[in-house]
C-alpha cells in the first residue's frame, strides 16, 4: 500500500468492518430468535410430557385402588362407564368409601407438588379424568365410542372382572381451559388376578373354644375324682371318637387365646373337657383320644378363610346359591352366650329352606338379633354353609363345611374386628351337635377368640343300672354302703317305723268298701336299703348319672294303701284286692339323696365309669371328609393389573 493511501482520511477501511458486524447482528438475532422458539417448544412439550405423565398415572393409581377392593360397587359389570374427574388440590366431594374418594386420593398422594407443572398456583391448570367401563365379551381393542355405551351383562359374579380404565389429564399456562394440545390420553384394560382358595387340610374342627358336655351335673364329680376317671378309661377302649377320623386334627386357638383379658376364657370346656385335665394329670390318655385332645392343633389366626374368599363365597351365594341378607334376618331362638337352646322347635326357626346341593354356598349373614341359633333342616348337604352373625343347631345329618365367622365379636363400623375386640371377646357357642344324632360329614369352622363348637351327646334313657352298683342283697356294699346314704336310709327307715302297725289290718269296714296298707308289692316287711335300691334301679342311666353329680329329692316308696269293693247280700262278699286299678295311694317317703360319689366304692366308681362309658359308644359328631371339605374351595379375587397389550394412547376430550 502506498504512502497516499495510508495517510488517506476517507474512512473506506471501515465499510468492511460495518458490514462484518452487520452480518454478525444478524446471525446474532437469528440464534436468540432460534433459542427462544425452541425454549417455547421445549415448555410445550415439557406440559405435554407432563400431561402424559399424569394421564399414565391416573390409570395406574386407578388400578390400584381396584387392586385392592374387589366390591361390586369398584368393579361393575353392567351399565356405563363411571366416570371420576378431578385436580391435584382439591378433596373430592363425594364419601370417603366411594371410588370417586379413593382414585382422588391415590392420584392427588401420587403427583400434588411433584413437579411446578403441577404446582397449584393462579398461572396453572392441572386437571384428569378417569372412565372406568365394563368389558363386553372378549373385545381386545379400546374404541372411543365405549364411554357411551350401555353394557347390558358382564360375567358371573365369581368370575374375574376386568374394565377398560382411560385416564385423560390437561396441563395448561393459565387458568383458562386446557387447549388440546396440552391435554393427553391413554387407556388399558384391567383385569382382577385370581388365586384358588384352598381350605384347611385335615382338619375337623377348627374353633376359638372346644367344648363337649355330657351332663352339667357331672362335671364337678368328674373332675374331682379320679379312680372315676379311671374306670371311664377302662371302660371305653374301644368305642368310637366323638370327632373322626383319629387321623383328622382339631384346631383351636390355644397360643393367641393366653393375651384374651377375660380370665375365665379357656380352650376347652365342658365336663368331658375338666375329664380331659385329670386323665393328662393322671397319665390316662384314652379318654383323651375319645374326645380327641391328643389330636389338638394351635391355630395362628382367628380366622380359618381370608376375607377374599369369604367375600367370594358371598357373591356365590348371591348369584346361584342360598343367600340370606341381614336385612331380612332368619328367625332365630335361645342365646349363643348362655347356651339356651328352648323355644326353637318347629320348622319356622330353620336356617333355609329347600334342598341345596353340593355345588351351592348357603350364606346368612344374621340370625335372629345376632346372637341366636337356627336349625340346620336334617338330611341337608351344601358346598359350604356359612353363618356371618348368629349360630347354629345341628340335631340331623348334614353333609358340606359348617363356617361360622363370629362377627358378633366385631364392633367396628366397617364390620371388622379390633385387637381389642378379640381380646375382650367372651365366649359364644356358635356351633352346637346335640342329641347323637346331630353328624357332620365334612368339617366345622367357628371364627374368632370366643367361638365355640359344642358338642352334647344325649344320655340313655333305658334303665340299665348294674347290681353291683346298686348292692342289691346287702347292706354294706354298694350305694347302701356310702357313708354319705345314712341320712337317707335313716329318714326312710322312720317312714317304715310309722306304718308297722298299719300294715296288714283293715283300716275300715263298710258295706262297700275295706282298705288296708301293704309294703310295697305286698311283700314282706322291707329294710329302707332294698327301698333305696329299688328307687334308684327305677331311674334311668342318665338320671342316674346325674344323681352321682349332685344332690337329687327322690321319692321312696314306704307302702301301698290299697282298696277293694264289697257287697252285702245275705254274706259280705268282697271282690280281690286288685293289684291295678284299686289301688288309690302310694305312700312315699321324700328324702334328699347326696351326691352319690361322695365316699363312694370302687365297684360303685366302676359300675358308673361303665355308664358314662357307654353314652360315648358309637356316636360320632363330626366326621372329617377330605373331599368334602377340598370342594368347598373359593375363587379369590385378589390384586389386579392391566393386560399386556391392551395399552394405547388416545385422543383426548375437550
Amino acid at each position: 500500500m502506498s504512502n497516499h493511501h495510508l495517510g488517506s482520511e476517507g474512512g473506506w477501511v471501515m465499510v468492511p468492518v460495518i458490514i462484518l458486524m452487520v452480518v454478525a447482528i444478524g446471525v446474532g438475532t437469528a440464534l436468540l430468535a432460534i433459542v427462544d422458539t425452541q425454549t417455547q417448544q421445549s415448555g410445550k412439550q415439557r406440559k405435554v410430557d407432563s400431561a402424559q405423565t399424569l394421564a399414565e398415572g391416573a390409570v395406574s393409581a386407578t388400578a390400584n385402588v381396584l387392586a385392592v377392593d374387589h366390591s361390586s360397587a369398584m368393579w361393575p359389570v353392567s351399565g356405563g362407564c363411571v366416570t371420576v374427574n378431578g385436580d391435584l388440590t382439591n378433596a373430592s366431594a363425594q364419601p370417603s368409601t366411594s371410588i370417586a374418594a379413593k382414585v382422588t386420593t391415590e392420584i392427588q398422594s401420587r403427583f400434588s407438588g411433584t413437579s411446578p407443572d403441577y404446582a397449584a398456583s393462579a398461572a396453572r391448570n392441572t386437571t384428569w379424568r378417569v372412565d372406568m367401563c365394563p368389558v363386553q365379551g372378549s373385545e381386545s381393542r379400546w374404541q372411543e365410542t365405549y364411554l357411551t355405551r350401555t353394557t347390558a351383562a358382564g360375567p358371573s359374579s365369581t368370575a374375574p372382572v376386568s374394565l377398560w380404565v382411560r385416564g385423560q389429564a390437561g396441563v395448561s399456562a393459565s387458568t383458562a381451559a386446557t387447549r388440546p394440545e396440552n391435554s393427553r390420553a391413554v387407556v388399558s384394560k384391567v383385569r382382577q388376578a385370581s388365586n384358588s382358595f384352598a381350605p384347611p387340610e385335615n382338619f375337623a374342627v377348627g374353633t376359638g373354644v372346644f367344648s363337649t358336655d355330657i351332663s352339667a351335673t357331672l362335671n364337678t364329680a368328674l373332675t374331682n375324682n379320679t379312680s372315676l376317671v379311671g374306670s371311664i378309661v377302662s371302660s371305653t377302649l374301644d368305642i368310637d371318637p366323638l370327632i373322626a377320623a383319629s387321623s383328622s386334627n382339631i384346631g383351636v386357638r390355644c397360643g393367641l387365646l393366653t393375651m384374651l383379658s377375660n380370665p375365665g376364657t379357656t380352650c376347652l370346656a365342658g365336663s368331658l373337657a375338666a375329664v380331659a385335665g385329670v386323665t393328662n394329670a393322671t397319665g390316662l390318655g384314652t379318654l383323651n383320644t375319645i374326645l380327641g385332645i391328643d389330636r389338638t392343633k394351635a391355630l395362628g389366626t382367628w380366622t380359618m378363610a381370608p376375607d377374599e374368599a369369604i367375600e367370594s363365597w358371598r357373591e356365590e351365594a348371591k348369584s346361584s346359591g342360598v343367600y340370606s341378607p341381614v336385612s331380612t334376618p332368619v328367625p332365630g331362638f335361645g342365646s349363643d352366650i348362655t347356651k339356651n337352646v328352648s323355644g326353637g322347635s318347629g320348622s319356622g326357626f330353620d336356617c333355609f329352606l329347600g334342598t341345596p346341593t353340593s355345588s351351592q354356598v348357603i350364606f346368612i349373614e344374621q340370625v335372629g338379633d345376632g346372637e341366636q341359633y337356627c336349625n340346620v333342616p336334617a338330611g341337608k348337604t351344601a358346598k359350604i354353609l356359612i353363618v356371618e352373625r348368629g349360630a347354629v343347631r345341628i340335631q340331623g345329618t348334614f353333609n358340606g363345611v359348617v363356617y361360622m365367622l363370629n362377627k358378633q365379636e366385631c364392633t367396628q363400623a366397617d364390620g371388622t374386628c379390633s385387637a381389642a375386640d378379640r381380646e375382650d371377646a367372651v365366649t359364644r357357642e356358635v356351633v352346637r351337635i346335640d342329641g347323637n344324632s346331630g353328624h357332620v360329614t365334612g368339617s366345622v369352622w367357628a371364627d374368632g377368640a370366643g367361638g365355640a363348637v359344642g358338642i352334647y351327646p344325649a344320655l340313655p334313657t333305658s334303665s340299665v343300672p348294674s347290681s353291683s352298683l346298686l348292692g342289691v342283697g346287702s347292706a354294706t356294699t354298694g350305694v347302701c354302703g356310702l357313708p354319705a346314704v345314712g341320712a337317707a336310709l335313716t329318714t326312710v327307715n322312720s317312714a317304715l317305723t310309722g306304718i308297722t302297725n298299719l300294715v296288714g289290718s283293715v283300716l275300715s269296714l263298710t258295706a262297700s268298701t275295706q282298705e288296708e296298707v301293704r309294703y310295697p308289692g305286698g311283700g314282706p316287711a322291707p329294710s329302707a336299703c332294698s327301698l333305696l335300691q329299688g328307687t334308684l334301679g327305677g331311674l334311668s342311666s342318665g338320671q342316674l348319672l346325674d344323681l352321682f353329680g349332685s344332690a337329687s329329692t327322690q321319692s321312696i316308696v314306704t307302702s301301698e294303701h290299697r282298696t277293694r269293693t264289697c257287697k252285702t247280700y245275705v254274706l259280705l262278699v268282697c271282690t280281690a284286692w286288685n293289684p291295678w286299678s284299686a289301688w288309690t295311694t302310694r305312700d312315699t317317703s321324700t328324702v334328699a339323696l347326696p351326691a352319690l360319689l361322695s365316699g363312694a366304692s370302687s365297684s360303685v366308681v366302676s359300675q358308673l365309669g361303665g355308664l358314662l362309658g357307654s353314652t360315648l359308644t358309637n356316636y360320632t359328631a363330626v366326621t372329617y371328609d377330605a373331599a368334602t371339605v377340598a370342594n368347598s374351595a373359593a375363587v379369590m379375587k385378589q390384586g389386579a393389573a392391566p393386560v399386556v397389550g391392551s395399552y394405547r394412547n388416545v385422543g383426548s376430550i375437550q
